[in-house]
């Protein structure tokens, strides 16, 4: 890559600058509810992530990913998107006749 570098555009050196973030930013995760993925304000609270995810044929096992990240020590973020990768996962076994959601 050493030789690629000078042909790199480089965002510092165009003057662009990021926007810090934030705890209330914007993330892209698989929502169990619309069986697809979308860009979402992350919730300020614990509840609020649990409300996203309620409501879904596979809550339990997103809420149980979701509590082990956040015990973990996950910010929100973090344990949302991993309790989306979970509903996935097992909504793909469900698919492919591993197991049950409920």
């Amino acid at each position: 890559m050493g030789r690629y570098r000078d042909e790199l555009p480089s965002l510092l050196h165009e003057g662009t600058v990021l926007p810090p973030m934030t705890h209330h930013s914007q993330m892209r995760w698989y929502n169990p509810n619309l069986d697809g993925f979308e860009w979402r304000e992350v919730p300020p609270t614990d509840g609020q992530a649990l409300e996203v995810l309620y409501g879904s044929p596979l809550f339990p096992a997103c809420a149980e990913a979701y509590h082990e990240w956040r015990q973990l020590g996950a910010s929100i973020r973090a344990a949302l998107i991993r309790a989306g990768e979970a509903a996935q996962a097992e909504r793909e076994l469900v698919e492919k006749g591993g197991a049950h959601a409920n």
